[in-house]
This record gives structure tokens, C-alpha cells and sequence, in this order.
């Protein structure tokens, strides 16, 4: 019963082998036909396979058929160089996996025998003391020598030419590394790839909404003009002037309070946020630096001479103000933000206002102005000095 069973383990050992040496041929073979030979050669001894600079090197057995029905040397076999960056590119984590398990089984199954294969070996040396002939049968004997010869040529084999332990280890250990960091890459360019989406969306919207204010506001304009020609052409029969100044001034009462629910629609404080749909905005080359150089220069100026009103006062229409900030969205929105408000000049032309508090009057309140306008100056610098890392960087 005991050498039955143990041919049948010794069998089963060696249909592991023969498949781990398939897996290792076609290890070889995916290597090749991905260029990742760096060199092949014949090779005797004892070589481990372990990593060489940038390579390991591994070995294809001999045949089961080799060493046991040819007795071929068990020393033979079949070296390959193979680049390590190519090993882990071409040859999937479940290869080395299966690779791993078959070695480990071979080990385990040779040394769970190595007991029963001594006893083997001493039994067919006993001599029976009685009749002088040997313990084991003819037939017993071949059976018995028959697996101590594949179970030899099976340790040979695996101390000498299968991949040692720690290597698989090693390298299945970096491919879980590796396979790990794909999967965290993959996982940023997704949130990356929602984050400029998020961001689009909002652009689009913000957008959208201005468009529709622009279009209300130019079909207002248009309705206007053509009531105000209307009603001058009645007032000038009537000769009713006084009239069409009250009407003059409701008209500029309801401009007066859109423009006030639109300003009070921005956040105050949110001025990252405006950033952020500015930069979206800017799809020239250049013209997002610009915004936030004239940005800065102006609440600068401000910080320096918080006095000085005509820092603190831009025309609404001034053409270099509509051209670096004002004709891009999140422009004016980001004055707003920081503290400026909608208001007419002296002259009642339309323009955005700081408004200084009394110093004198009240101390905590010019403090807490003048620091939004310290932190402002802090935010406008950090954009700025984020673009000339990127350009330094380019």
C-alpha cells in the first residue's frame, strides 16, 4: 500500500513539474516574442536564477523524459537573460502566481517523501539474515529503485535549475506594487477627469446664466429705447417733461436694483472660487496672467495708499479694465467677491467702488477692510507665483 501510494504521489510530483516547466517555456516564449531576450546560452551547475542589473535569469529543466527514461544529466538545461522591466510588462500577476504555487507544491511534495524515500533507500540494501537474499522482490525492486531514481532526478532538477522562492517572491511582490500604483494612477486620472468636468459644468452654467442676463438686459435696452422715443414724442406734444423724468429716474431705480441682485448673488470671501471660473475662461494663451497681473497691480495700489479713492474707483466701461479683466467671466465677479461694489462716480458713470471706512470713526472696521485687502494681495500672489512655477516648469 505504501509504495502504491507513494507512486502515485511521486506521479502526481511529476505531472507538477513537467506543467511548471511549460509555464516556464512560455514565460520565455512571451518574453521573446516581446523582444526581451537580452541573451541565451547553454548552462551547467548549479546557477541560481536572481536578478542581474536589470535582468533575472531563468532556466528551462530538462524533461522528465530526459532524466528518467534517457538518463539524461540532470546538470542540462536551457539559461535565458531575460530584462526584468519586460518580465513584469509582459507576464501577468496571475502567470507568477501560478508560477509560485506549482514551485511551492514540488518543494513541499519532495520534502513531505524525503522520509519515506530513506527508509526506501535502506530497505534495498537489507539482506534478509535467513535466507541471504535481498528484502525487497525482483519486481519490488525495480518499482523501489524506479521512484528513488525520479524522486533524485526531481531534487536535482528543482535545486538546481527551478526559479528559487524568493525570486518569485520578489518579483510577484513588485507586480503587486506595481499593479497597485496603475490602479491609484488610474484612479487620479478619473477624479482629474471629474474635477474638469465639475469645472466645465460650472463654467458652462456660469456662462449661460450671464448670457441670459446680457440677452435681458440688451432686450430690456432695446424695449427701453424704443418706450423712451414713444413716450419722448408724447411728452414733447403734452409738454410733459416732468413726467418722463419720473419715469427717467424709475427706469434707473430698476436698473439699479438687477444690478443689486446681481451683486449680492456673488459670495463675499469667494474669491478662489472666481479664480477658478476665470482661469476656465481665459482660453487665449496669456490672458489669464494678464487678468491677474492688472488684478494685483490694482488691489496693490490700493494696500499701499488705502486713501487714494481713485485707486479704490475703476469705470465700469474703461476700455483697459474690459480688456485685461472686465470681458472675461469671473472678472468682475472676483471684485465683487473682494469687496468692491457697484456705484456711479460724481460724474453718475457707472463704476466699482472700495469703500473706505472712517478711521476715526471706526477703528474695527477700517482694520477688518484693510486686512481683506492684505488677503487679497496674498491671493493674487500665490496665482501668480503658481504660473511662473508652470512656466519654469514648461
Amino acid at each position: 500500500m505504501e509504495l502504491k501510494k507513494t507512486e502515485n504521489e511521486i506521479s502526481e510530483l511529476v505531472t507538477l513539474y513537467e506543467d511548471l516547466r511549460g509555464k516556464l517555456m512560455s514565460v520565455v516564449d512571451s518574453c521573446k516574442d516581446a523582444g526581451a531576450i537580452e541573451g541565451e546560452e547553454e548552462q551547467c551547475g548549479n546557477d541560481d536564477p536572481d536578478y542581474k542589473g536589470g535582468t533575472v535569469v531563468l532556466s528551462i529543466p530538462p524533461s522528465m523524459e530526459d532524466i528518467i527514461i534517457l538518463h539524461d544529466d540532470v546538470t542540462n538545461s536551457i539559461s535565458f537573460e531575460l530584462e526584468r522591466g519586460h518580465l513584469l510588462q509582459h507576464i501577468s500577476l496571475d502567470q507568477w502566481n501560478q508560477l509560485q504555487w506549482s514551485r511551492t507544491h514540488i518543494l513541499d511534495g519532495l520534502q513531505t517523501l524525503q522520509p519515506r524515500m530513506d527508509r526506501f533507500q535502506k530497505k534495498l540494501a537489507d539482506i534478509d539474515p535467513i535466507t541471504g537474499n535481498p528484502r525487497y522482490g525482483e519486481h519490488t525492486q525495480k518499482r523501489v529503485q524506479s521512484i528513488l531514481h525520479t524522486y533524485n532526478g526531481l531534487v536535482a532538477a528543482q535545486e538546481q535549475h527551478l526559479p528559487p522562492m524568493e525570486v518569485l517572491e520578489q518579483i510577484i511582490q513588485q507586480k503587486k506594487e506595481e499593479e497597485a500604483l496603475r490602479q491609484e494612477q488610474l484612479q487620479k486620472e478619473e477624479q482629474l477627469k471629474q474635477l474638469v468636468q465639475q469645472q466645465q459644468q460650472q463654467l458652462e452654467e456660469q456662462l449661460r446664466i450671464q448670457e441670459q442676463f446680457l440677452q435681458k438686459q440688451k432686450e430690456e435696452e432695446e424695449r427701453r429705447k424704443l418706450a423712451e422715443l414713444a413716450e419722448k414724442s408724447r411728452l414733447q406734444r403734452m409738454g410733459l417733461e416732468q413726467q418722463r423724468q419720473e419715469e427717467e429716474r424709475q427706469r434707473l431705480e430698476k436698473i439699479q436694483l438687477e444690478e443689486q441682485s446681481w451683486e449680492n448673488s456673488i459670495p463675499k470671501g469667494s474669491m478662489n472660487q472666481q479664480l477658478e471660473i476665470l482661469r476656465a475662461s481665459t482660453t487665449v494663451d496669456g490672458d489669464y496672467t494678464i487678468a491677474i497681473q492688472s488684478l494685483h497691480r490694482l488691489f496693490q495700489q490700493i494696500l499701499a495708499k488705502p486713501e487714494q479713492v481713485s485707486f479704490r474707483k475703476i469705470r465700469r466701461d474703461h476700455p483697459q479694465f474690459t480688456k485685461d479683466i472686465g470681458r472675461h467671466a469671473g472678472g468682475k465677479e472676483f471684485l465683487i467677491s473682494a469687496g468692491f461694489h457697484l456705484s456711479d462716480d460724481e460724474d453718475n458713470i457707472p463704476c466699482f467702488l472700495s469703500k473706505e471706512p472712517d478711521l476715526e470713526n471706526d477703528m474695527d472696521a477700517w482694520s477688518d477692510w484693510y486686512s481683506n485687502i492684505k488677503s487679497v494681495v496674498e491671493i493674487l500672489e500665490q496665482e501668480l507665483e503658481g504660473i511662473k512655477k508652470k512656466k519654469t516648469k514648461k
